[in-house]
């Protein structure tokens, strides 16, 4: 996961670039393990998870997030670019972006998350 969150901020490095061919191989690298991350974010809530039942809420949660960032990244891009007068500061912010959510996913994802389930207490056992 964090591996495809890092190559996804291979757009950092669109702006650096010299030559058409470069350009074109950043955005396809960027743009496909852009659209690998949502699935596999969706793996990754799903293993992190302890009860089946949380999985409605969890993935609630994951679908308001997504949904938010996609909203809010072209409205932030054009900002940028109206800004600045060009693309290379959307692209760094997205690299930038995308570099924080790898050291996120790497230092956060580890252990289960939610509810622990209730230890079964042992029945008193009557004398012999």
């Amino acid at each position: 996961m964090a591996l495809c969150v890092l190559l996804t901020a291979a757009g950092v490095a669109i702006p650096l670039a010299q030559s058409l061919t470069v350009v074109v191989i950043l955005v396809s690298i960027a743009a496909s393990f852009g659209n690998v991350g949502p699935a596999a974010n969706g793996a990754l809530v799903s293993d992190l998870l302890r009860s089946p039942a949380d999985a409605g809420r969890a993935f609630a949660f994951l679908v308001l997030g997504h949904n938010s960032f996609g909203l809010l990244a072209p409205i932030v891009t054009g900002y940028l670019v109206q800004a600045t007068g060009s693309f290379d500061s959307a692209f760094v912010l997205a690299g930038a972006l995308a570099l924080i959510g790898a050291t996120v996913i790497l230092a956060l994802a580890r252990t289960p998350t939610g509810e622990v389930p209730p230890v079964a207490l042992a029945q008193p056992r009557l004398a012999d």
